[in-house]
């Protein structure tokens, strides 16, 4: 992902930028390349895994609001952050798993399923973001 502002942009957004926005999107600064170029625009390559990007769009309001109304019943369990989870056992909405497929988590869905395989493929790199915001916070 790449992030540029021009010349015009004010001091106070490069500084939002540069200490809000991108330790946001990468909590890692070895994953974030900043630079200015000839025209003096601030440009910033940031490299998120595709379980980051996820997580990051389950948390914004628009996302949310894209969630469907109804969801088939499950034939697969998937994995899923735990606030996520909770609201959705509490509130009884769907959630997204790492796998991108929506669900609503309920106790009976736990018996007998087997584990999504998409999910148990992309639950090395979930896991290693997670372990790396818990180390963050």
């Amino acid at each position: 992902m790449t992030l540029r502002l021009g010349q015009s942009a004010s001091s106070e957004l490069h500084q939002a930028v540069q200490t809000v926005c991108l330790p946001f999107l990468e909590p890692d600064p070895s994953k974030v390349e900043p630079w200015y170029d000839q025209n003096n625009t601030f440009n910033a390559m940031v490299s998120i895994t595709q379980a980051r990007l996820v997580q990051l769009m389950a948390d914004m309001p628009e996302y949310k609001e894209g969630a469907p109304r109804d969801v088939a019943a499950a034939t697969h369990l998937h994995y899923v952050g735990t606030t996520f989870l909770v609201d959705g056992f509490v509130n009884s909405i769907p959630v997204r798993g790492v796998c991108g497929a929506w669900f609503i988590p309920s106790r009976s869905d736990a018996s007998g399923l087997p584990i999504c395989p998409q999910c148990e493929d992309e639950k090395p790199a979930a896991q290693a973001v997670l372990d790396l915001l818990r180390r963050q916070g």
